[in-house]
């Protein structure tokens, strides 16, 4: 008799660790593997059993398999298929699992037609100094820095405000600074405050690049200690697939007093983020496009490629096809081999100068991992020190 430990991680057949397992799902691939060959070979399936602690026991008529299945794994090296604390999930377990997630995306995403429903009932209620909800429109163009401006003067979700990137969500930058400094926290309560913004507001940022934009804003919102914000799932793209209405209208300031302050969300800078790579203290996530942190192509920065040791994790690969966010499960089969053995302070997100890096802090909170701490001058910050190394390939 051979006994199997495993744990919440799943494995291939030859032992590789593939990815996080909290749902049990390589529990179950084991196990219907195994009564697959059974079946196949007419074994007894009595010959598999479970002991008080939940291990799986290889009894004597599966000793051909079992042989094989030790084989494979010395193939490829690896001492043990291993783990411990095996437990087939329930489907009571499922099911608080699958409510948490929706939980979970509930507060971080809204839907257009759960926007548009909340716009209608809020509609009735006259305008005060504070807002029940508050939309704001995020769209900027990196090249052509006027453009988001201008395609919001020519229509936008009604009522909603807008941030400009450059000049709203961003301090100038420095001969030192990234391309998007963060900006002073007086600058974003003046901004806040002029949205009418207070503690009771929900607020809803979007954009024409999956959130990519809109999530700077959901990131400094939650710095400043506003929790209640979340992404139009979609954008502005879906709101208007749905056929809802657009507007020209812009709205006029509310004048509320926005009395957040910095610090709820971990941020590490530049000689923080060096000082712990070389201590091997962090997992580093680069959420630009491959081409870029190959360091193929450049169309931004002075120089191409990227910090070494960071990880590309482009930040399109969080979204469908229809540029919705990947559900929660499958956001957490994304980033669980990227950032195992890794507690989320460990973690750390920059992109080429803190934008997009926010939408992958985003997408890891929506996968369950909350906590993630941003590196806000990223890579155009990185490279303004020659004596900082630079990778290619």
């Amino acid at each position: 008799m051979r006994i199997l430990r495993a744990n919440r991680y799943r494995h291939n057949l030859l032992g590789l660790p593939l990815f996080a397992d909290p749902q049990g799902f390589f529990q179950r691939d084991l196990v219907e593997g195994i009564d697959a060959h059974l079946q196949s070979v007419g074994g007894d399936a009595g010959a598999i059993s479970f002991d008080t602690n939940a291990h799986v026991i290889v009894n004597d008529a599966l000793e051909a398999y079992d042989d094989f299945l030790h084989d494979r794994i010395l193939e490829a090296r690896r001492e043990a298929w291993v783990v411990r604390y095996f437990q087939r999930p329930t489907k009571e377990e499922q099911a608080v699992s699958q409510a948490k997630h929706e939980v979970t995306r509930k507060s971080l995403l809204i839907s257009v037609q759960e926007l548009a429903a909340a716009l209608r009932e809020a509609s009735d209620t006259p305008a005060t100094s504070s807002q029940p909800w508050v939309v704001v429109d995020c769209r900027f163009n990196l090249l052509k820095t006027d453009a988001g401006r201008a395609a919001y003067l020519d229509g936008h979700i009604p009522g909603a405000w807008y941030a400009d990137l450059d000049r709203d969500l961003s301090a100038p930058r420095g001969p030192q600074t990234g391309r998007h400094p963060l900006p002073d926290p007086e600058q974003l309560r003046a901004l806040f405050g002029r949205f009418g913004i207070t503690p009771a507001t929900r607020v809803v940022a979007y954009d024409e690049a999956g959130g990519g934009l809109a999530a700077r804003l959901w990131w400094l919102l939650r710095w400043m200690g506003h929790r209640s914000v979340v992404l139009l799932d979609g954008g502005l793209a879906a709101w208007q697939k749905a056929g809802l209405p657009i507007s020209q209208e812009t709205p006029g300031p509310c004048h509320s007093h926005f009395e957040g302050q910095p610090g709820h969300m971990p941020v590490l800078h530049t000689a923080e983020v060096s000082a712990a790579l070389d201590e091997n203290a962090i997992r580093l996530l680069d959420a630009r496009a491959e081409e870029r942190f190959r360091g193929l192509v450049e169309p931004i920065d002075a120089v191409a490629g990227h910090v070494p040791g960071a990880l590309n994790v482009p930040f399109t690969g969080n979204l469908a096809a229809d540029n919705r966010f990947q559900t929660p499960e499958h956001l957490a089969q994304r980033y669980a081999p990227l950032v195992a053995g890794r507690q989320p302070g460990e973690i750390v997100c920059m992109c080429g100068s803190g934008v997009t890096a926010c939408h992958g802090i985003f997408a890891l909170e929506l996968a369950g991992i909350p906590g993630v701490a941003l590196y806000p001058g990223s890579w155009s910050e990185w490279i303004r020190s020659p004596d900082r190394p630079v990778a290619t390939e």
